[in-house]
Protein backbone atom coordinates (compact mmCIF):
# COMPACT_ATOMS: atom_id res chain seq x y z
CA UNK A 1 0.00 0.00 0.00
CA UNK A 2 1.44 3.66 -0.81
CA UNK A 3 2.36 5.49 2.10
CA UNK A 4 2.52 8.99 2.58
CA UNK A 5 6.30 9.41 3.14
CA UNK A 6 8.52 11.30 1.68
CA UNK A 7 10.65 9.16 -0.41
CA UNK A 8 12.88 10.77 -3.61
CA UNK A 9 10.20 9.41 -5.85
CA UNK A 10 7.44 11.19 -4.24
CA UNK A 11 9.27 14.32 -3.59
CA UNK A 12 9.66 14.02 -7.66
CA UNK A 13 5.95 13.52 -8.13
CA UNK A 14 5.38 16.74 -6.13
CA UNK A 15 7.01 19.21 -7.79
CA UNK A 16 9.03 17.98 -10.61
CA UNK A 17 12.10 16.59 -11.83
CA UNK A 18 13.35 20.25 -12.87
CA UNK A 19 12.63 21.74 -9.76
CA UNK A 20 14.30 19.14 -7.70
CA UNK A 21 17.47 19.78 -9.66
CA UNK A 22 17.21 23.24 -8.61
CA UNK A 23 16.69 21.92 -5.09
CA UNK A 24 19.92 20.65 -5.15
CA UNK A 25 21.89 23.56 -7.00
CA UNK A 26 24.17 25.33 -4.33
CA UNK A 27 24.05 28.56 -6.46
CA UNK A 28 20.24 28.89 -5.86
CA UNK A 29 20.07 28.97 -1.91
CA UNK A 30 16.38 30.90 -2.03
CA UNK A 31 15.15 28.52 -4.51
CA UNK A 32 16.28 25.76 -2.40
CA UNK A 33 14.46 26.80 0.69
CA UNK A 34 11.26 27.49 -1.33
CA UNK A 35 11.51 24.15 -2.82
CA UNK A 36 12.07 22.57 -0.06
CA UNK A 37 8.97 24.23 1.79
CA UNK A 38 6.59 23.76 -0.85
CA UNK A 39 7.71 19.57 -0.49
CA UNK A 40 7.59 19.42 3.17
CA UNK A 41 3.99 21.30 3.27
CA UNK A 42 2.84 18.58 0.17
CA UNK A 43 3.73 15.69 2.66
CA UNK A 44 2.78 17.26 5.40
CA UNK A 45 -0.97 17.76 3.84
CA UNK A 46 -1.11 13.82 2.53
CA UNK A 47 -0.14 12.89 5.49
CA UNK A 48 -3.00 14.85 7.31
CA UNK A 49 -4.99 13.68 4.98
CA UNK A 50 -4.05 9.55 5.10
CA UNK A 51 -4.44 9.82 9.40
CA UNK A 52 -7.65 11.31 9.45
CA UNK A 53 -8.69 8.78 6.79
CA UNK A 54 -7.43 5.57 8.87
CA UNK A 55 -9.41 7.05 11.81
CA UNK A 56 -12.69 7.56 9.77
CA UNK A 57 -11.91 4.12 8.27
CA UNK A 58 -11.88 2.72 11.94
CA UNK A 59 -14.82 4.64 13.22
CA UNK A 60 -17.04 2.79 10.04
CA UNK A 61 -15.51 -0.39 11.08
CA UNK A 62 -16.61 -0.05 14.59
CA UNK A 63 -19.77 1.47 13.94
CA UNK A 64 -20.74 -1.70 11.46
CA UNK A 65 -19.68 -4.00 14.65
CA UNK A 66 -21.97 -2.06 16.28
CA UNK A 67 -24.76 -2.13 13.79
CA UNK A 68 -24.04 -5.94 13.42
CA UNK A 69 -25.25 -6.89 16.84
CA UNK A 70 -28.83 -7.11 17.92
CA UNK A 71 -29.47 -4.40 20.59
CA UNK A 72 -29.45 -6.85 24.34
CA UNK A 73 -33.16 -8.14 25.78
CA UNK A 74 -33.56 -4.64 28.00
CA UNK A 75 -36.15 -2.28 25.95
CA UNK A 76 -37.44 -0.26 28.33
CA UNK A 77 -34.89 -1.00 31.30
CA UNK A 78 -32.74 1.82 32.92
CA UNK A 79 -29.96 1.98 34.94
CA UNK A 80 -29.32 4.79 37.51
CA UNK A 81 -31.75 6.66 35.64
CA UNK A 82 -29.91 6.08 32.07
CA UNK A 83 -33.07 5.25 30.03
CA UNK A 84 -31.03 1.99 27.86
CA UNK A 85 -33.10 2.62 24.09
CA UNK A 86 -32.65 5.85 24.68
CA UNK A 87 -28.42 6.26 24.75
CA UNK A 88 -28.40 3.78 22.19
CA UNK A 89 -30.30 5.36 19.64
CA UNK A 90 -29.06 9.26 20.50
CA UNK A 91 -25.40 7.80 20.70
CA UNK A 92 -26.06 6.18 17.00
CA UNK A 93 -27.49 8.80 15.61
CA UNK A 94 -24.62 11.03 16.32
CA UNK A 95 -21.97 8.53 15.11
CA UNK A 96 -24.39 8.08 11.64
CA UNK A 97 -23.98 12.20 11.59
CA UNK A 98 -20.15 11.96 12.41
CA UNK A 99 -19.20 9.81 9.42
CA UNK A 100 -21.81 11.05 7.19
CA UNK A 101 -20.20 14.60 7.54
CA UNK A 102 -16.77 13.47 7.59
CA UNK A 103 -16.12 14.38 11.42
CA UNK A 104 -17.71 17.28 11.68
CA UNK A 105 -20.31 17.98 13.97
CA UNK A 106 -21.82 20.94 15.54
CA UNK A 107 -21.76 22.36 19.00
CA UNK A 108 -24.62 20.84 20.37
CA UNK A 109 -23.84 17.74 18.88
CA UNK A 110 -20.86 17.78 20.55
CA UNK A 111 -22.52 18.56 24.07
CA UNK A 112 -24.91 15.56 23.43
CA UNK A 113 -22.26 13.25 22.30
CA UNK A 114 -20.38 14.13 25.59
CA UNK A 115 -23.49 13.64 27.45
CA UNK A 116 -24.05 10.20 25.83
CA UNK A 117 -20.14 9.14 26.65
CA UNK A 118 -21.02 9.58 30.35
CA UNK A 119 -24.65 7.98 30.29
CA UNK A 120 -22.58 4.79 28.65
CA UNK A 121 -20.07 4.68 31.22
CA UNK A 122 -22.25 4.89 33.89
CA UNK A 123 -24.27 2.13 32.49
CA UNK A 124 -20.96 -0.18 31.33
CA UNK A 125 -20.05 -0.42 35.03
CA UNK A 126 -23.44 -1.87 35.86
CA UNK A 127 -23.26 -4.63 32.98
CA UNK A 128 -21.85 -7.50 32.99
CA UNK A 129 -21.58 -10.30 29.69
CA UNK A 130 -22.84 -9.22 26.27
CA UNK A 131 -24.84 -6.75 27.10
CA UNK A 132 -22.05 -4.74 28.80
CA UNK A 133 -20.02 -5.57 25.15
CA UNK A 134 -22.65 -4.21 23.13
CA UNK A 135 -22.88 -1.00 25.75
CA UNK A 136 -18.72 -0.83 25.49
CA UNK A 137 -18.45 -0.85 22.25
CA UNK A 138 -20.97 2.25 22.28
CA UNK A 139 -18.99 4.11 24.34
CA UNK A 140 -15.78 3.61 22.79
CA UNK A 141 -17.02 4.94 19.50
CA UNK A 142 -18.13 7.62 21.28
CA UNK A 143 -14.77 7.94 23.01
CA UNK A 144 -12.67 7.96 19.99
CA UNK A 145 -15.07 10.57 18.33
CA UNK A 146 -14.57 13.03 21.36
CA UNK A 147 -10.54 12.58 21.43
CA UNK A 148 -10.71 13.26 18.21
CA UNK A 149 -12.51 16.80 18.36
CA UNK A 150 -10.42 17.54 21.20
CA UNK A 151 -7.08 16.79 19.51
CA UNK A 152 -8.60 19.49 16.88
CA UNK A 153 -9.93 22.40 19.60
CA UNK A 154 -7.23 23.14 21.77
CA UNK A 155 -9.61 25.15 24.48
CA UNK A 156 -11.11 21.70 25.07
CA UNK A 157 -10.20 19.50 28.44
CA UNK A 158 -7.82 16.80 27.05
CA UNK A 159 -8.25 14.28 30.02
CA UNK A 160 -12.27 13.92 29.62
CA UNK A 161 -11.92 10.84 27.61
CA UNK A 162 -8.83 9.50 28.11
CA UNK A 163 -8.30 7.47 31.28
CA UNK A 164 -9.94 4.73 30.89
CA UNK A 165 -7.99 3.15 27.74
CA UNK A 166 -5.08 5.50 26.88
CA UNK A 167 -2.72 3.36 29.08
CA UNK A 168 -3.74 0.53 27.37
CA UNK A 169 -3.54 2.13 23.54
CA UNK A 170 -0.04 3.09 24.44
CA UNK A 171 1.16 -0.41 25.63
CA UNK A 172 -0.53 -1.73 22.22
CA UNK A 173 1.13 1.39 19.73
CA UNK A 174 4.37 0.02 21.63
CA UNK A 175 3.67 -3.73 20.71
CA UNK A 176 3.33 -2.56 17.24
CA UNK A 177 5.84 0.08 16.69
CA UNK A 178 8.32 -1.94 18.14
CA UNK A 179 7.27 -5.06 15.21
CA UNK A 180 7.20 -2.32 12.77
CA UNK A 181 6.88 -4.28 9.37
CA UNK A 182 7.01 -1.46 7.20
CA UNK A 183 10.24 0.19 9.27
CA UNK A 184 8.82 3.73 9.97
CA UNK A 185 7.81 3.67 13.23
CA UNK A 186 10.78 6.15 14.80
CA UNK A 187 9.34 8.70 13.41
CA UNK A 188 5.92 8.48 12.53
CA UNK A 189 4.79 7.14 15.99
CA UNK A 190 0.72 6.39 15.29
CA UNK A 191 1.90 4.63 12.01
CA UNK A 192 -0.04 1.57 13.22
CA UNK A 193 -3.02 3.15 14.90
CA UNK A 194 -5.43 2.16 12.32
CA UNK A 195 -4.66 -1.65 13.67
CA UNK A 196 -4.23 -0.58 17.18
CA UNK A 197 -8.09 0.89 17.75
CA UNK A 198 -9.14 -1.86 16.18
CA UNK A 199 -7.41 -4.77 18.90
CA UNK A 200 -8.13 -2.32 21.79
CA UNK A 201 -11.74 -2.75 20.70
CA UNK A 202 -11.37 -6.51 20.84
CA UNK A 203 -10.05 -5.85 24.38
CA UNK A 204 -12.70 -3.63 25.62
CA UNK A 205 -14.99 -6.22 24.46
CA UNK A 206 -13.48 -9.01 25.93
CA UNK A 207 -12.19 -10.86 22.84
CA UNK A 208 -9.00 -13.51 22.87
CA UNK A 209 -6.21 -13.46 21.44
CA UNK A 210 -7.74 -15.55 18.45
CA UNK A 211 -9.74 -12.66 17.13
CA UNK A 212 -6.62 -9.95 17.99
CA UNK A 213 -4.48 -12.21 15.73
CA UNK A 214 -7.57 -11.74 12.78
CA UNK A 215 -7.54 -8.52 13.10
CA UNK A 216 -4.00 -8.70 12.24
CA UNK A 217 -4.53 -10.97 9.51
CA UNK A 218 -7.27 -8.88 8.19
CA UNK A 219 -5.36 -5.41 8.36
CA UNK A 220 -2.08 -6.67 7.16
CA UNK A 221 -3.41 -8.60 4.42
CA UNK A 222 -6.08 -6.08 3.42
CA UNK A 223 -4.94 -2.94 4.23
CA UNK A 224 -0.96 -2.86 4.12
CA UNK A 225 -0.89 -5.49 1.57
CA UNK A 226 1.83 -8.01 3.10
CA UNK A 227 2.04 -11.11 4.40
CA UNK A 228 3.14 -12.04 8.20
CA UNK A 229 4.27 -14.90 9.08
CA UNK A 230 2.32 -17.20 11.77
CA UNK A 231 4.96 -17.20 14.45
CA UNK A 232 5.19 -13.51 14.24
CA UNK A 233 1.61 -13.67 14.36
CA UNK A 234 1.10 -15.40 17.59
CA UNK A 235 3.45 -13.35 18.92
CA UNK A 236 1.66 -10.00 18.58
CA UNK A 237 -1.36 -11.24 19.03
CA UNK A 238 -0.07 -13.13 22.45
CA UNK A 239 1.54 -9.89 24.08
CA UNK A 240 -1.39 -7.58 22.75
CA UNK A 241 -4.19 -10.23 24.88
CA UNK A 242 -1.79 -9.96 27.66
CA UNK A 243 -2.30 -6.44 28.14
CA UNK A 244 -4.24 -5.46 30.94
CA UNK A 245 -7.18 -2.58 30.45
CA UNK A 246 -6.35 0.31 33.15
Amino acid sequence: MQRFKLSADRKEQLVGADLLLWHHSSSMPKMQNDIHSVVETNYQQHFVTYVAYCFMEEIIHLYDQHLATPFPNRRGDEILGVDLVLVDSDTAGLIDKYIGSRGQLSADDIRILKHCYSDLKTVVKELSGADRQYFARLQNIGGLMLEKIEDEDPATDKKSFKPEWENSFLKIREVLNEWDPIGVAESVKDEYDAINFRTLSALMNNRDKKEIREILVDYTRNSMDITVDDATLDRLSEQISNIRLE
